[in-house]
């Protein structure tokens, strides 16, 4: 899975994805390991679990992750490529 959000990330596609028994569409940016030393994704949230913004999704709590052929723009405001609860930063934006 983590090569496959990776290649997202690259490519700048959206990515869809069931996490707390809500399907969601994100924009990827950052895939890494936070302070716990869980696997995280933090994406641009577009749609499922309430308003868009960013958020920081577990990866070992999603499951039918699907990349899709959408791509999006770029970052979004407030992004912050050296996250500060990200230890390890495995790839981003």
């Amino acid at each position: 899975m983590e090569h496959q959000i990776c290649e997202a990330i690259a490519r700048r596609s959206v990515m869809t994805f069931r996490y707390r028994e809500i399907e969601r569409a994100v924009e990827p940016h950052l895939l890494g390991y936070d302070e716990d030393s869980d696997l995280v994704l933090q994406a641009w949230q577009l749609t499922g679990g309430g308003e868009s913004g960013f958020r920081t999704y577990q990866v070992a709590k999603m499951s039918r992750l699907h990349t899709g052929q959408v791509a999006f723009d770029g970052t979004r405001p407030g992004y912050d490529p050296a996250h500060p609860t990200m230890i390890d930063i495995i790839c981003k934006l």
